[in-house]
């Protein structure tokens, strides 16, 4: 298996439990509903440090992308992005080893602090997905879909010019 397919096949799998760990996630009574035990920290951890690795990975693809189709303004947009996703996965691999330190030490404050960074580091990955998604492209800036709604302009009914008083003094004593 060369390095480019087990790099696929890894952010498939990993693409997969997030989606299955977004479905646990977003129910607050997952775990006591079914009998499972809560994730612990070190699983959650795992799972936050997959999701930023596989976006990395995407921005990479597109990297790759832009360069084979010698798109110059798009691949320089993406090399800048994937310079901060590195950056952020290499600090989220620096939190994944506080997690399971602190969780071998049986200290939860601190794997939870540590679970707090790589949540915000997540969302700090998505956002540089999302721009990677956009660099060199055109966003439309008319609504995606109708509204639906018809606006009239009705003219409005104003007095006739010879009833209207002139501009003297006089017609306004």
């Amino acid at each position: 298996m060369t390095r480019g397919s087990h790099l696929i096949s890894r952010a498939a799998l990993l693409s997969t439990l997030l989606l299955v760990s977004d479905a646990v996630a977003s129910s607050p009574a997952a775990g006591a509903s079914n009998g499972a035990p809560p994730p612990t920290a070190i699983e959650r951890a795992d799972i936050a440090l997959g999701g930023i690795e596989v976006r990395s990975i995407r921005v990479q693809r597109w990297l790759g992308e832009a360069r084979a189709e010698k798109n110059l303004p798009r691949a320089r947009c993406l090399d800048r992005l994937l310079s901060q996703a590195h950056a952020v996965e290499r600090r989220a691999r620096i939190e994944m080893r506080r997690v399971s330190s602190a969780a071998e030490r049986g200290a939860e404050a601190a794997a939870g602090r540590s679970l707090t960074r790589l949540d915000l580091l997540g969302e700090r990955s998505r956002s540089i997905a999302e721009e990677a998604y956009w660099c060199g492209k055109k966003r439309s800036r008319r609504p995606k879909a109708p509204t639906g709604y018809w606006v009239r302009v009705i003219r409005p009914r104003l007095p006739n010019q010879s009833v209207r008083p002139s501009s003297d003094a006089a017609a306004w004593r």
